[in-house]
């Protein structure tokens, strides 16, 4: 069992619930403020992947009123192939300063090279190819809003993207 949190991060059960310890080793400490999402894959036993961001409460407005959200925050991706014993990061081509907070694991793709999707706030959609060892920006149709909150993925594999805010709000 998982239980993503903001401020504290991941925790994870080994024994149905009766205790939990902290998910953290090896993820990166400047993302341990908030977990935002788990995938687990399907085909491929204890490969887990999450996003992780240090800009806590999203998506509350509160988070934005201050300038400068998309360079103040930290996030990634984290794997793991331990059933979330251990994680490694797998960020190359996600800027570090990447408030991460959803994933998106494609089930049609093979388990060797998973598709994957993630949002990061402010800067959009970053894809996957290769079960998250490399990324590209994936903003096409996305128009001006970057603030990607949500993935979903539909039966025909046309996916949708929901972003927090319609108009930006700084000042």
């Amino acid at each position: 069992l998982f239980i993503t949190y903001t401020d504290i991060g991941l925790f994870h059960s080994f024994n149905g619930g009766e205790g939990w310890i902290q998910s953290l080793n090896g993820v990166p400490e400047p993302w341990w403020n908030t977990c935002y999402w788990l995938e687990f894959d399907p085909a491929v036993k204890d490969r887990v992947y999450s996003v992780w961001g240090n800009g806590h409460d999203l998506p509350r407005l509160k988070m934005f009123r201050r300038p400068g959200f998309v360079d103040r925050f930290q996030g990634g991706v984290a794997i793991s192939d331990d059933g979330g014993r251990t994680w490694r990061t797998g960020v190359e081509g996600i800027p570090e300063n990447t408030d991460c907070s959803y994933i998106l694991l494609d089930p049609s793709s093979p388990p060797d090279a998973r598709v994957l999707y993630v949002c990061g706030t402010g800067r959009g959609v970053f894809k996957s190819v290769d079960s998250g060892r490399t990324w590209k920006t994936a903003n096409n149709g996305l128009g001006a809003n970057l603030y990607s909150w949500e993935i979903t993925r539909l039966p025909d594999g046309t996916l949708h993207h929901l972003a927090m805010l319609s108009t930006p709000v700084f000042g």
